[in-house]
Order: C-alpha cells, then sequence, then structure tokens
C-alpha cells in the first residue's frame, strides 16, 4: 500500500513476520551466550540498539543519542525510558516502557560502559562504538573535528545487515524496520489505538502515524477466515 504524499509516493515500510522476530532474537541471545571480551560488548551493544527499535520502537537517532543515565538508576535498569522535546530532530517527548527481555540485557551491558568509561564522562554514551572509547576534539588540515564515542549512521547500517546475516533473514531490513515492525505489532494487539501509538511514537502529527495502519497479510487473513457461513446470510 502506498500514500501519496506532496510530490512523491511514500510506501510503507515492511515489518518483520513473528518468525523474523523469533530468528533475530534468538541470533542475538545466543550469540551472546557463545562469545566474551570486547566481542560480547559488542554483542550486547547491538542487542540493546536492536531491542530498543525494536520492542520500544525507538528511531536510530534516538537510540543514538541516548545516555545511561535514561535507562539505569541505582545500580538498576529502569522500567520506564524519558525521551524529552526535541531530543532527535523536531519531535515530541514523550514515555517510553523498557521491556523486561530489554532489561536483563542491561543489567550485563551497563556495567561494562560504566566499567570502561573515560573518568570525566559521568554519564556516558549507552551505546558506544568500543569499550572506553572518549570524546576528542582533533585538528587537521586548517578545520577542528570530533571523534564521538557513539556509533555513527554507517556503524549502524553495518550492524543491521551483520544481524540480517546471522538471524538468517532472507528478506533484507534497516532499523527503520525494527520501528515498523513494533509499531504494526502495537496495531494488530489493540486495533484502533492510532492515537496511543502516535503518543508512544512522539509524532507531532497524527498523520505520521497513518502509515502504520496498513493492513498486515495475517489480519486480511484472519478477517475472512472468521466471516463464518455464505456470503449474504444474516448474521
Amino acid at each position: 500500500m502506498s500514500f501519496q504524499g506532496s510530490t512523491e509516493k511514500r510506501t510503507a515500510p515492511r515489518a518483520l513476520t513473528d518468525e523474523e522476530i523469533q530468528a533475530l532474537t534468538r541470533a542475538l541471545l545466543d550469540e551472546k551466550e557463545s562469545c566474551n571480551g570486547v566481542k560480547r560488548f559488542h554483542v550486547l551493544r547491538d542487542t540493546i540498539a536492536i531491542f530498543l527499535g525494536l520492542y520500544c520502537g525507538l528511531r536510530q537517532g534516538d537510540v543514538r543519542k541516548l545516555r545511561v543515565s535514561q535507562v539505569w538508576a541505582n545500580d538498576l535498569p529502569l522500567d520506564n525510558l524519558e525521551i524529552p522535546p526535541n531530543f532527535n530532530k523536531k519531535n515530541m517527548g514523550g514515555f517510553v516502557a523498557i521491556r523486561p527481555i530489554i532489561q536483563e540485557v542491561l543489567k550485563e551491558y551497563i556495567p561494562l560502559v560504566l566499567e570502561h568509561r573515560a573518568p570525566e564522562d559521568l554519564d556516558p554514551i549507552l551505546v558506544v562504538a568500543r569499550p572506553g572509547m572518549k570524546r576528542n576534539v582533533h585538528s587537521g588540515a586548517g578545520r577542528a573535528y570530533r571523534t564521538d564515542p557513539g556509533i555513527n549512521r554507517p556503524t549502524f547500517a553495518a550492524m543491521t545487515a551483520h544481524w540480517n546475516y546471522l538471524s538468517k533473514i532472507k528478506d533484507p531490513w534497516t532499523f527503520h524496520t525494527l520501528r515498523h515492525t513494533f509499531a504494526t505489532k502495537f496495531l494488530e494487539r489493540y486495533p484502533g489505538a492510532i492515537k496511543q501509538l502516535s503518543i508512544i511514537l512522539r509524532h507531532r502529527d497524527i498523520a505520521s502515524t497513518s502509515v502504520y495502519l496498513h493492513p498486515t497479510g495475517k489480519t486480511l487473513k484472519d478477517m475472512v477466515m472468521n466471516m463464518d457461513g455464505p456470503l449474504g446470510a444474516t448474521p
């Protein structure tokens, strides 16, 4: 299904199927248990980033900017994530529930981030490029440039491609696919709750949320299969 915008058609992105969600989740958790050291740190980091998209509906830009204090307090994971207004682009602020599956990974990941943080970094970036990486400003070629401890867009793209391969999901997916999957599953569970979904996704205009109103193949199948009796018969 496509939607006509002001100058071009916009096609609703695909959502992962239940089987693909299970395959991706299993690949992440299985890999976490089979490695250690820096590799384990990177798997934990990737798991947190992907789960925040898949189970909380966060954007890539949200995940890249999050700080540890937004998900962790008093040596425990929080069950609610507060996103301030204009945190990423010009989106609204709001609260997102942190699911137990994410909290369990945070219990392993956050102590490693805090252990390797720079002494002056009291509230480090949540999804860091590598353990202990500092934010530095360098100069060269007549200009200053910054080394940011957070992972950048190309790294995010490489990360999703890596887990697309390990999970053996045939159809390629992007980080935005995870957000779309969250929204699609939310409406499957709560049909018609478009206003609530708009608040969770922090859209300023509910029209932005309408892209998630497309019916899935499963929904269409269930609707047809639930049409008991011959067509035209009085219910």
